[in-house]
């Protein structure tokens, strides 16, 4: 099982500040967004960590402390532990997923999305409590009822790709792009 500091990097590794600035609040709530619909998709956690109930949202702390000396500022690069081979194939095409549908907002529209009333962060936060865990079968119920977040959902032409369809269909990218 990967750890979020592992999601973390995936999603900071993804998405480099040329095409889509990540700071530590929009972080952590596309991690929030891919424990979700993974718990959605697959019945299962994609990583153990706690996910807590933040003024700004759900934070997972591991995360935060990581990259707070980041501030508000995009975080320019994954830690020095990051390795793409620890991903599963699934795993790859959840995150990829979860940033296809959530990558182009901002830390700040995330938030509004995850403080709506019936969202399991709206259920638990208190503004004169800290440290709230927001229980994983309460993002599990919220997610399972929420569509889901597959690309098969949305219809791409070739030109929507970098490199080219082999003769069996599949995507093959330039050296450079090939994670």
């Amino acid at each position: 099982m990967l750890s979020a500091i592992d999601v973390a990097n995936f999603f900071i590794y993804l998405m480099p500040e040329a095409d889509n600035e990540i700071t530590n609040l929009k972080l952590n709530k596309l991690i929030y967004f891919a424990q979700g619909y993974n718990m959605q998709r697959y019945n299962k956690p994609l990583f153990d960590d706690e996910i807590q109930a933040w003024q700004y949202g759900p934070v997972i702390p591991s995360v935060y402390h990581k990259f707070k000396e980041y501030k508000n500022y995009h975080i320019s690069k994954p830690t020095k532990d990051f390795d793409m081979t620890k991903y599963s194939d699934e795993d790859k095409e959840l995150m990829l997923d979860v940033a296809r549908e959530y990558g182009k907002f901002t830390g700040e529209a995330l938030r509004d999305i995850t403080h709506q009333i019936d969202s399991p962060w709206f259920q638990v936060y208190d503004p004169n409590r800290r440290n709230i865990k927001i229980p994983r079968s309460d993002i599990q119920e919220y997610f399972d009822k929420l569509p889901s977040i597959e690309m098969e959902d949305i219809v791409f032409s070739d030109d929507s790709f970098i490199g080219y369809r082999d003769e069996d269909g599949y995507l093959v990218l330039p050296k450079e792009y090939d994670i």
